[in-house]
């Protein structure tokens, strides 16, 4: 091997790993060039490269950027797992760190331990094929990748392996160190793919469902204050305004009466400005969202003595869409709402500022340390489904969410929205 750093044998090899460490194209040059090149250096820029740097130093420094993978094969022949052992210490891309089970038993053993990245399952299994792992595997809710090897391909043997779980099927006499490789970590990332999807669908039909809960919860809420507080109200009025006619019609002219009903409703009209409001405040398209915060938060603190909110708002009207404005009032809005569940005093603070081209909201419940105690769990489990709402409605509108709590009742919740 030259002295200069150039393996002249496998120049394919070396001209990708001298731009991986900044050096020159050697292999576009004439071969005299490429020497006195290598020898002196650049005039311009000289490579990084030493002058006894080797291809065998070169592949040692490549090692630091290998991922390891734990795999485990099944596999009833030394044969058979010394094959695939040295097909995967010539990987590439990847580190490999191989287990090696001989038997059924001892695959069944493996499974259970869940420790592995990925798992090579050899279809002879001595009486058992690799079939039985494969629907054993899925029933014990076995996550990682399968892959099927076989020695002998049958005729409709990889679209029953893939039926039965697998996740690839190879043929020992058509592999190769980098189509092993190459078929694990698609398997591996398939499956992290899968187990993203999964768990999308699950938190997806799990805020379906709590949805559908608020609506009817809301159209609960709604029926029992128009039934218990409004519909009173104005069956008291009824009653006052028919007694009234009746005097009248006798000939008794006193307008007195109708005096006791000018505060029966003016609580009714109280009221029912307090249920539009909970559904949209007028406000909000009347003045904008700034005042509508304010105004939100100086009624919330009249109507919930044991929050204190400070708000501070820094930004001007024109500076938020019109398409932001409703999901910031509603974001503030169940922000606010959650903090009156525990029964403690709380401090809650409030920021909404224009910051480096982006829009910033910042919502912090702090309890009284004085009063504070652990939530029971249908209290977190609110809270959960409360962040979580949020950070649906945030990503939603475009923005970032990040959001935490505690179970003693404080939660801290940031929302950022592109200008």
């Amino acid at each position: 091997m030259p002295p200069y750093g150039i393996y002249v044998g496998r120049p394919i090899l070396f001209l990708w790993d001298c731009r991986y460490l900044g050096g020159y194209n050697f292999w576009a040059l004439p071969s005299f060039r490429r020497r006195s090149i290598a020898a002196r250096g650049s005039p311009r820029k000289r490579s990084r490269l030493p002058l006894n740097f080797s291809c065998r130093d070169m592949g040692s420094f490549m090692e630091v950027e290998k991922e390891t993978l734990r795999v485990l094969l099944v596999e009833n022949s030394e044969d058979g797992y010394i094959l695939v052992r040295d097909m995967l210490s010539e990987a590439p891309r990847s580190r490999f760190d191989l287990d090696w089970a001989s038997d059924y038993e001892r695959a069944i053993q493996e499974l259970e331990l869940r420790r592995h990245d990925a798992y090579l399952i050899d279809y002879d299994l001595k009486g058992r094929n690799g079939l039985d792992i494969l629907h054993e595997a899925i029933q014990r809710g076995c996550r990682a990748p399968l892959v099927l090897l076989t020695g002998k391909p049958e005729r409709d043997m990889d679209i029953a392996a893939v039926r039965a779980g697998a996740s690839d099927y190879l043929v020992k006499s058509e592999m190769t160190p980098r189509a092993l490789e190459r078929s694990i970590r698609y398997a591996i990332e398939r499956k992290r793919a899968e187990e993203t999807l999964r768990d999308s669908q699950h938190q997806l039909r799990h805020l379906s469902a709590e949805l559908l809960h608020v609506q009817e919860e809301e159209r609960k809420l709604i029926a029992s204050e128009l039934h218990g507080n409004l519909g009173q109200l104005l069956v008291a009025v009824k009653l006052g305004v028919e007694n009234t006619l009746a005097q009248l019609k006798k000939g008794r002219r006193s307008p007195s009466r109708l005096e006791p009903l000018v505060p029966v409703l003016q609580h009714a009209i109280e009221e029912v400005r307090l249920l539009y409001t909970r559904l949209r405040p007028i406000i909000l398209d009347d003045l904008g969202i700034v005042a509508t915060l304010k105004w939100y938060c100086r009624e919330f603190t009249h109507l919930h003595p044991e929050v204190d909110v400070d708000a501070s708002i820094e930004v001007e009207e024109a500076d938020i869409a019109d398409c932001l404005k409703v999901v910031i009032y509603r974001l503030v809005q169940d922000a606010l709402e959650i903090t009156i569940n525990g029964g403690t005093d709380k401090k809650v603070t409030l920021n909404l500022k224009k910051m480096h081209k982006e829009l910033f909201l910042s919502i912090t419940s702090v309890p009284s340390p004085a009063k504070a105690h652990p939530l029971s769990a249908g209290l977190c489990a609110q809270k959960s489904l409360t962040l979580a709402a949020m950070r649906e409605r945030t990503a939603l509108s475009g923005g970032r969410f990040r959001g935490e709590s505690d179970g003693a009742g404080a939660m801290t919740t940031h929302m950022a929205w592109p200008l």
